[in-house]
């Protein structure tokens, strides 16, 4: 509860701060935000498509957060299941896809499930052998990845028919997943989550992990396994969401691949309280604000960075509600006794 509670104050005070922020800048808050609603609703396919990409990715990372493993790099495990899904569709699958194309297509997913899930895995188990931090490991893989990406687009997978434009060759129509799919998966995804930090055994290791490391070994917690099981799920979750921007939205490999969106991920995860569940809420508020903040930029000349900064006073706003909250509890705990 006390989570929802900061997520909301949070929210309301980022808004609030946003709509000071577009009063110096002379735009009528209103109708910049009618705006943004109408061009939401005009793009709802790509406001659907970015929610669920950034559900797949807050998903992942509140599952890391849950267990004290600060996966930072969401964003390269996002590169390495593009790659990894594009691949499948470039060059293993055959050009006639029969007589299974959704066998195909569920290659690419897996495969690039599996690409996130052991880029992940490489820091968590640096970590949990020579406690080196995974936010610097996971941060610095981010950059890997992505000159991996831009090198394979620029370079040998190039279309060479795109008239010089950077990008692969167009995968395959039948290896598209339709968006009613990638929302089934996501939704499925997410409950496994929750009941995983809820329900299971490995959950209850993931909390007592949280607290404390020495806590855990000296109960008889095998830390780095349950790191390992910890980063390959926060990883594949990531390495899926690349895999889904391939297969369902993008349909080759481009740069628009790699926006930022695994940086994001992880304020939504912290306004979802780090739940799975919650990451389903937050996400599709998020999409909007990146989608719909396109019409500021274009209607009333509004530099790009304003969603990036809004973002920046929306994590602000949340770290602030925690930390009163909980000043207020030990103050009101305190004074029962």
């Amino acid at each position: 509860m006390k989570h929802l509670v900061a997520a909301v104050f949070a929210l309301l005070a980022a808004l609030l701060l946003g709509f000071v922020v577009l009063w110096i800048l002379h735009v009528p808050p209103l109708d910049a935000c009618k705006g943004m609603l109408a061009l939401c609703w005009a793009r709802k396919m790509d406001t659907a498509a970015k929610a669920l990409v950034l559900c797949l990715l807050g998903t992942g990372i509140s599952v890391a957060f849950r267990a004290g493993f600060w996966n930072v790099g969401a964003e390269g495990q996002l590169c390495v299941g593009a790659i990894a899904a594009a691949g499948i569709g470039l060059y293993v699958a055959p050009a006639s896809l029969w007589p299974a194309p959704w066998l195909w297509t569920a290659l690419a997913l897996v495969a690039g499930t599996l690409a996130g899930a052991f880029w992940c895995l490489g820091p968590a188990l640096v970590r949990a052998k020579w406690q080196v931090s995974e936010v610097v490991t996971t941060l610095m893989l981010v950059y890997v990845a992505k000159r991996l990406l831009e090198y394979l687009y620029l370079g040998p997978w190039r279309d060479p028919q795109g008239y010089g434009f950077p990008g692969s060759a167009p995968l395959s129509a039948s290896l598209h997943v339709s968006l009613v799919w990638i929302a089934i998966l996501t939704g499925v995804g997410a409950i496994i989550c929750a009941l995983l930090v809820k329900k299971t055994v490995i959950g209850f290791e993931m909390s007592v992990l949280s607290e404390s490391r020495d806590v855990a070994r000296y109960g008889g917690i095998h830390v780095g396994r349950c790191l390992a099981i910890v980063g390959m799920i926060s990883g594949g979750l990531a390495g899926l969401a690349g895999a889904v921007q391939v297969t369902g939205t993008a349909g080759r490999l481009i740069s628009g691949i790699s926006v930022g969106d695994g940086f994001t991920a992880i304020i939504i995860a912290c306004l979802a309280g780090r739940h799975p569940l919650g990451v389903l809420i937050v996400a599709p508020f998020w999409a909007m604000l990146k989608v719909g903040a396109e019409d500021l930029e274009v209607s009333y000349q509004i530099p790009q960075a304003f969603s990036t900064a809004l973002e920046g006073i929306c994590l602000l706003c949340w770290l602030t509600s925690v930390w009163i909250g909980r000043r207020w509890f030990r103050r009101f705990r305190g004074n029962l006794t």
